[in-house]
């Protein structure tokens, strides 16, 4: 019964880390789409995780990334509406404090260049990929991480991009 209870654990954890790597992703896809592409605009904010790691705040209606300087904060959860969200704003949610609890669910992503070694830099205009990896780590009873990978093609190019 113990090792049921154990794996259930487990498999509860490893949805839950799925659906929230899930909404980060979906939260910057949405980001790219709505940005444009075009140079100068919102969608450069994300240079700064390149090859670094950073969390995606999904409370707000407009984009805010910060970079994780050693650790990533875990995701507080709301008691009342089931909502997981980033810690330091949750009042954009629900402003009562007392609904929210710590979890152990943590969620980060970083952006890694997907050119091969020694290729050319590319012609302003040329479409560019970017790798993004959104990771979601846990750590209760068992530790365990989802992580999600997915594309996103630049055009034309913005710094982001080149």
């Amino acid at each position: 019964i113990s090792q049921g209870i154990i794996a259930s654990t487990y498999s509860k954890n490893q949805i839950t880390a799925f659906y929230l790597g899930q909404e980060g992703m979906e939260f910057l896809e949405k980001f790219r789409t709505d940005s444009g592409f075009v140079v100068g605009t919102r969608m450069n904010m994300l240079d700064s995780c390149k090859d670094k790691f950073c969390v995606v705040n999904t409370n707000l209606a407009t984009l805010q990334v910060t970079e994780c300087p050693s650790s990533c904060s875990p995701l507080a959860y709301n008691t009342v509406s089931g909502l997981y969200a980033d810690p330091t704003d949750t009042s954009a949610i629900d402003p009562n404090p007392q609904n929210w609890s710590p979890t152990s669910f943590t969620r980060k992503f970083t952006i890694k260049d997907t050119e091969l070694a020694g290729a050319t830099a590319p012609t302003p205009g040329t479409p560019k990929s970017r790798l993004i990896i959104m990771t979601v780590e846990w750590n209760a009873s068992h530790t365990g991480k989802v992580e999600l990978r997915t594309l996103i093609t630049c055009w034309p190019a913005t710094n982001l991009c080149l």
